[in-house]
């Protein structure tokens, strides 16, 4: 079989700073070792030993996934967790906070529900009740504090017109 090229445009792991060098060279080698049935070319958020990675592939870390899933780096290969959210289309934007995944991109369903282009999901993979329901593609996302800071495409989140760019409250007020 011919191993597929994980292409890296996006790199987001807060609070990492001199621990990035490790998970670097783990995604390397992930690279070497994982099949993907298209490009990760999006989004990486990092907690511990697990990476959530989104973006157009269909298949990562030995496992079916469709554009979202959870690698975790402490093992060599076949690393997909059972973690499967299964997005209906790319996923762009990753930010964790506390046991929250946050996830931002082209899809309109999410965890098995309607979500569009911007959802929460918890620790199991499952949706939160958050859903600030975007108009168009979220490509960008950061957590500070109880704040979801979405940057993308759309001109409507959260119910109210907002260009470009939104500050969302992460408990749905």
């Amino acid at each position: 079989s011919t191993q597929a090229r994980v292409e890296i445009v996006s790199f987001l792991a807060r609070g990492l700073g001199a621990d990035a060098l490790p998970v670097i060279e783990a995604l390397r080698e992930t690279e070497k070792s994982t099949r993907v049935g298209e490009a990760i070319r999006a989004a990486l958020a990092v907690i511990g030993s697990t990476v959530y990675a989104g973006g157009l592939f269909t298949n990562i870390g030995g496992q079916n996934r469709n554009k979202i899933a959870a690698l975790d780096m402490s093992v060599d290969a076949n690393n997909a967790t059972s973690w499967d959210p299964n997005a209906n289309e790319a996923v762009y934007a990753l930010a964790v906070s506390g046991s929250a995944v946050y996830a931002g991109g082209q899809f309109t369903s999410i965890g098995g529900q309607a979500r569009n282009h911007i959802a929460a999901l918890d620790s199991a993979g499952n949706l939160t009740d958050w859903n600030p329901d975007a108009d168009n593609g979220v490509i960008s996302l950061v957590v500070s504090g109880s704040t979801v800071y979405a940057g993308g495409h759309f001109t409507t989140i959260g119910g109210q017109s907002r260009n470009y760019i939104a500050a969302i409250d992460s408990a749905g007020n």
